[in-house]
């Protein structure tokens, strides 16, 4: 992701991590467990390293750095910010939903983790 006037956000085309290099780099939990070794060296020449996920948007947004997030989470800035996939299938995260049992959880928990799920196929069909 980046500022939506950066120079980065001017093509629709995938990012190789070469185009990343040399860009100020934000470093963020989300993208952390990422192990390519291109990649590994940019996250540990990052600039700065935020935690929260608002503030690291916010931080995007005014043009300070680039960062690496998944697209579910570039959709909660949409018009501020520019998302760009990365070129690299390797890319990937895990996601895990975690809980003691079937019969333990309530029909709210149910519900979340349906909507979790269905939320993480939407978003693979769609890329």
């Amino acid at each position: 992701m980046c500022a939506r006037d950066h120079p980065l956000a001017q093509s629709d085309a995938p990012l190789t991590w070469q185009a990343i290099q040399g860009q100020p780099f934000i470093a963020n939990e989300l993208c952390s467990t990422l192990q390519s070794p291109v990649f590994r060296a940019i996250y540990d020449t990052s600039v700065l390293a935020i935690h929260n996920t608002l503030s690291l948007l916010a931080m995007v947004k005014a043009g300070l750095g680039v960062t690496v997030l998944p697209q579910m989470v570039a959709k909660m800035s949409p018009h501020e910010t520019a998302f760009r996939p990365i070129d690299d299938a390797g890319a990937l995260r895990q996601i895990d939903l975690l809980h003691a049992g079937r019969n333990l959880r309530s029909p709210v928990a149910d519900a979340f983790c349906e909507a979790v799920v269905d939320a993480v196929e939407d978003s693979s069909t769609h890329d």
